[in-house]
């Protein structure tokens, strides 16, 4: 590989990384230049086949019911994640500026996110605490209120370490994915 070439392809991860939230930022920079520089050594015609190809993340029996239940094209969890072992790097983003709204729509993501690896549609009011302020949508003042004013979204907000999604939750999380991540429906 041309060192001109190599220089382009890290250019266009770090470009792609400003965006993803710091404490996702190395991680996805690895996992997308590993993949990059993988496709770009591979054979032209191989690496062709392999650039228009989404990645595969082995799913969850429920998660793969979720996509069936809501006609979610499974490629779709390709393009909105890079899933490395246990580690995994959201490539998408939040682009509402509307804070309780990010804060619903984060929660919904970092409960699939979740999923992908248990199962279970859940997350952690820290965990989203923490991802809406690292996006710049934080409002402490009606954090608490957006999740209770929501609340036939969730089950659990009693136990903040394990808030799950409720049926409404799911439906809401499949609106959120196809927001941040378009796909055509096939019904």
């Amino acid at each position: 590989m041309e060192k001109e070439e190599f220089d382009k392809i890290v250019k266009e991860v770090v470009e792609f990384v400003k965006d993803v939230p710091d404490e996702y930022r190395h991680i996805t920079y690895e996992v997308l230049l590993a993949h990059r520089l993988r496709c770009s050594i591979l054979a032209p015609s191989e690496a062709e086949k392999k650039k228009d190809e989404l990645p595969s993340i082995p799913l969850h029996v429920n998660v793969k019911g979720f996509m069936r239940t809501h006609n979610i094209p499974d490629e779709v969890l390709g393009r909105m994640f890079l899933v490395e072992g246990e580690s995994t790097a959201w490539a998408f983003t939040i682009t509402t500026e509307a804070k309780a709204t990010a804060q619903i729509q984060v929660a919904c993501l970092t409960a699939l996110e979740h999923a992908l690896h248990s199962g279970v549609f859940e997350f952690s009011i820290e965990g989203v605490r923490q991802r809406v302020r690292n996006l710049n949508r934080y409002d402490g003042t009606n954090f608490m209120t957006t999740f209770r004013q929501n609340s036939q979204l969730f089950e659990s907000l009693d136990d903040p370490e394990h808030v799950e999604l409720t049926s409404e939750g799911l439906a809401e999380l499949a609106r959120v994915m196809e927001e941040v991540m378009p796909w055509k429906k096939t019904n």
